[in-house]
C-alpha cells in the first residue's frame, strides 16, 4: 500500500448551489432518513455524515464547490436529526449496529460500493460503528474532520458542561446551552444568518434524543488501527470541543493517514476554510481513487 503522498496545494474557486428534495432511505430498524444529493451522478461518491445535533446543512460549502461537483455529493440528516425520524427508544442510538445500519441502508439504496466517507465529530464514531459492522475493506477513504479519539483535558470540561446543560428538561436551559455549543463549534463565527439557520437545525434535535446520544458510554475507537485505506485527518488548532492533540494521537495509530491541521480553525474547518478543506478533501479522492478498489468483505 502507497503511503503518505495525497497533498493539499491546488487552489479552486467555488459556486452556490441549490437545494434538492430529499430520498427517503428506510433503515433495518424503522426509521426513516432523509437524505440528499448533488453533484455528478457517476463520479465517485462521497458520503458526508455531520455531528451532534446538526443536519445535512452543515455541509453547504461542499456541496456548493466546484472543486467537487465532479464528486457523487450524498448528505444525510442522522437519525433523530433534521428530517429524519426522532423515534424514542434510548437502544436506538445506543446499540453500535443501529448506526453501522443506518450508513449500510443508505448505500445500499443509492447502489454505492466503496464509498469516500467524511465524517464529522460524532460522525466519526458513526463511521467506526460502520466499519466494525461491515469491515474496513468497505471503504475507499476516509476524511476525520475534527474527531475525539481519545479525551483531552484542555477540552472536556468546557464541552461537557456544555452538553449537560443542552440536555436539560427546562426548553431556555437548552436553548441557552446550545446557542454557546454552536458558537462554540467555531473560532471565526459565519454571518448572522447563517448563524441563526445553524441554531435552528441544532434546536430541531428533540430532548430525548440528545439524551440517548449522550447516555452512550463506549465508541468502538479500537477499529481505527486496522484501517488500511488511506485517511486525513482535518483539525483545528482552535478547536473547542475537540482537541487537535487527538488527531495527533489518530495520526500514530492509523497506518496511510495524514493530519491536516488549520491554524486558525476551530471545530468546523470545513466551514472556516472550505476553500483549503475542498482541495484537501479533492485530493485524497484522486489519490483513493487511483489504488485498486479494496476487496468485498
Amino acid at each position: 500500500m502507497p503511503t503518505k503522498r495525497f497533498h493539499t496545494d491546488r487552489a479552486h474557486p467555488y459556486i452556490k448551489s441549490s437545494c434538492n428534495a430529499p430520498k427517503t432511505v428506510r433503515t433495518p430498524d424503522g426509521f426513516d432518513i432523509a437524505v440528499y444529493e448533488s453533484g455528478c451522478s457517476s463520479g465517485q461518491p462521497i458520503l458526508f455524515i455531520h455531528g451532534y445535533c446538526q443536519s445535512h446543512l452543515a455541509w453547504q460549502s461542499q456541496v456548493s464547490s466546484t472543486i467537487l461537483r465532479q464528486y457523487r455529493i450524498v448528505t444525510y440528516d442522522l437519525r433523530g436529526h433534521g428530517s429524519s425520524t426522532k423515534s424514542c427508544g434510548k437502544q436506538l442510538y445506543t446499540d453500535p449496529k443501529c448506526w453501522a445500519g443506518e450508513i449500510h441502508a443508505i448505500l445500499s439504496a443509492l447502489h454505492i460500493v466503496h464509498p469516500i466517507i467524511v465524517a464529522w465529530s460524532l460522525g466519526s464514531g458513526i463511521v467506526c460503528d460502520y466499519l466494525t459492522e461491515f469491515g474496513c475493506n468497505s471503504v475507499k477513504a476516509i476524511n476525520f474532520v475534527s474527531a475525539r479519539f481519545n479525551s483531552h483535558p484542555a477540552t472536556s470540561q468546557y464541552s461537557q458542561s456544555l452538553r449537560i446543560a443542552m440536555l436539560s428538561p427546562d426548553l431556555y436551559t437548552r436553548i441557552t446551552a446550545t446557542r454557546k455549543f454552536v458558537r462554540a463549534c467555531y473560532d471565526t463565527l459565519p454571518r448572522p444568518d447563517r448563524l441563526e439557520t445553524i441554531l435552528c437545525s441544532n434546536m430541531v434535535v428533540p430532548q430525548h434524543v440528545r439524551c440517548a446520544i449522550r447516555s452512550r458510554s463506549k465508541w468502538n475507537w479500537d477499529v481505527i488501527k486496522k484501517i488500511q485505506c488511506p485517511v486525513l485527518l482535518s483539525h483545528g488548532r482552535r478547536d473547542k470541543l475537540a482537541n487537535f492533540r487527538s488527531a495527533l494521537y489518530a495520526t500514530s495509530i492509523i497506518p496511510h493517514s495524514v493530519l491536516s491541521l488549520y491554524p486558525r480553525a476551530g471545530h468546523s474547518p470545513f466551514a472556516e476554510y472550505s476553500m483549503r478543506f475542498n482541495r484537501e478533501l479533492a485530493n485524497l479522492c484522486e489519490y483513493a481513487s487511483a489504488l485498486p478498489s479494496p476487496p468485498k468483505r
